[in-house]
């Protein structure tokens, strides 16, 4: 099987469940490449992914969004996991780092975090070229984001409603960034582009504690500013 996505609404939570459990042990006994999962539900309860997703060692691109993850780490076995998607999906956060530190092959990673955190930390992120940070959850107040990412070469963060810190001095190759709907002070914006001596593409985008741009590089190819 090359790819399996499914969206839907869940009615009937008991008698929905056992279905879509079924529905990824078949995706995954076949070899699965690309799975896309998306599953609405009512405020009371959450559909728990099974474990067996977790071993699908053929995979290479995982979407999910949510449903609730709260599995052993030691059944991890997605070794050709090159695409993570995880949107509002609930989540323990040292799951996360384990996808993004253990994982040789992973190159673009997604999170809209499904936890309340004030900190934001992704480390010992070896491969990654893309990451996207979307904190749009309204419970989600991140004050504070270190990003680790040697081989990070675009980022994108969305959404910070916070007087927030952006740490990513381990990320000297970047390229692309765009910050768009963060509130980040100008000193810190400021203290934070200057550690991209390769950056070629900016884009900044309705960031309201944001009242003077000041750059200075030889390598930057385009800017976008956007107040409203």
């Amino acid at each position: 099987m090359q790819k399996f996505r499914l969206s839907m609404t869940l009615l009937d939570v008991e008698e929905d469940t056992s279905l879509l459990d079924k529905w990824i042990e078949l995706a995954v006994a076949n070899e699965v490449k690309e799975f896309d999962f998306n599953v609405k539900m009512n405020r009371d309860k959450i559909y728990s992914l099974p474990g067996t997703i977790l071993s699908a060692k053929f995979m290479t691109t995982l979407k999910l969004g949510g449903c609730n993850m709260e599995l052993s780490s030691k059944t991890i076995r997605l070794h050709s996991l090159r695409k993570l998607s995880l949107d509002k999906v609930r989540i323990d956060e040292q799951l996360v780092q384990k996808f993004i530190s253990e994982f040789p092959l992973l190159e673009d990673l997604f999170l809209s975090p499904g936890w309340h955190s004030k900190h934001f930390c992704i480390s010992h992120a070896p491969k990654p070229k893309i990451l996207t940070i979307d904190a749009s959850s309204n419970f989600c107040y991140v004050q504070n984001i270190e990003i680790i990412a040697p081989s990070l070469q675009q980022c994108i963060i969305i959404f910070v409603k916070a007087a927030c810190v952006i740490d990513m001095a381990g990320c000297s190759d970047l390229k692309y960034l765009n910050l768009t709907d963060v509130y980040i002070l100008d000193q810190d914006f400021h203290n934070l582009i200057s550690k991209f001596p390769l950056l070629e593409k900016l884009i900044v985008r309705k960031c309201a504690f944001l009242e003077r741009l000041t750059l200075s590089s030889n390598r930057l190819k385009e800017l976008q500013v956007f107040f409203v």
